[in-house]
């Protein structure tokens, strides 16, 4: 069992290598990613509330330490991406017109009452529209949250068959992040039948061929990618592929407490980025450690 308290997920991230994937069942829908960083574990409470200037947990818990930060946004999750890089002396990798991230704190970013009727939702949008148009510098250095294509390429292991310009064909059929069909589920993933339907602490179950932790089971996890819709409709080679240039939703990957084992790693969810859902987190990336 990890001590959460003593691994500070930004202290530990983990270089994963360039490569090429089949996203599904048809040759022709491939993805190339160029290397990156990618934390092993999910944002935990604590460090959330620390970084956005809220209260703490009780330090003196280890499994109140370790719970994932959950009843996130969008916005927090960038918000918390800026304030940590300012806070190590990176470069901020997130602009929001007329938002200063070193002052602002996890109460001041715009949330949405999903349950408003719909017609509301657009003066919201109009209202936020600096946040919905946030901008992101991937030459920074500092911290951001992965597209879904880094972090669908990291969830199946960056298997060394679709590296140096090779194309891995066969990772998206992986049922769980660090299954080779022979290993068993509940030594990976919290599902519904092995929580008690309750969140879990991160880091508790055994890691991807990455040392990635909780890909899937613990929460849905923020990604940058916006979309207006779903399905999505990504089709041909795609490369560092980055998502549309607007869309009101933004995506999430892995999925929380699944009900029944996953089909696939490569499992999405998209959600409007104000709203604060139970079971929604993330975890941080970067494109230069």
């Amino acid at each position: 069992m990890l001590n959460m308290s003593n691994h500070p997920y930004h202290t530990v991230m983990i270089q994963i290598p360039a490569g090429k994937f089949q996203r599904d069942a048809s040759p022709k829908n491939s993805s190339s990613v160029s290397s990156f960083w990618l934390s092993p574990y999910l944002v935990t409470q604590l460090e959330f509330d620390e970084v956005m200037c809220l209260s703490s947990p009780d330090r003196s818990d280890p499994d109140k330490v370790a719970m994932p930060a959950h009843e996130v946004t969008w916005f927090d999750a960038i918000t918390f991406c800026n304030k940590l890089s300012i806070r190590e002396g990176r470069t901020p990798a997130y602009t929001v017109d007329g938002i200063d991230f070193m002052s602002i704190t996890g109460n001041d970013t715009p949330v949405l009452d999903i349950e408003e009727l719909e017609e509301e939702f657009e003066s919201f949008f109009q209202n936020n529209s600096n946040w919905m148009n946030a901008q992101c510098d991937w030459e920074s250095n500092g911290y951001r949250l992965p597209t879904v294509m880094e972090w669908q390429w990291a969830a199946m292991g960056a298997p060394s068959d679709g590296q140096n310009g090779n194309v891995n064909r066969i990772g998206y059929r992986k049922s769980f992040p660090g299954s080779d069909g022979k290993n068993r589920l509940d030594d990976y993933v919290w599902h519904a039948d092995n929580t008690g339907e309750e969140m879990q602490a991160v880091g508790r179950k055994n890691p991807n061929e990455m040392g990635l932790y909780d890909m899937i089971g613990v929460v849905w996890e923020w990604c940058w990618d916006s979309t207006d819709g779903f399905p999505l409709k990504r089709k041909g080679s795609l490369d560092d592929y980055r998502g549309p240039n607007n869309g009101q939703y933004r995506i999430l990957c892995g999925d929380s407490c699944p009900l029944f084992p996953p089909k696939t790693i490569l499992g999405e969810s998209h959600e409007l980025p104000g709203a604060m859902v139970l079971n929604y987190g993330f975890r941080v990336a970067c494109s230069d450690w």
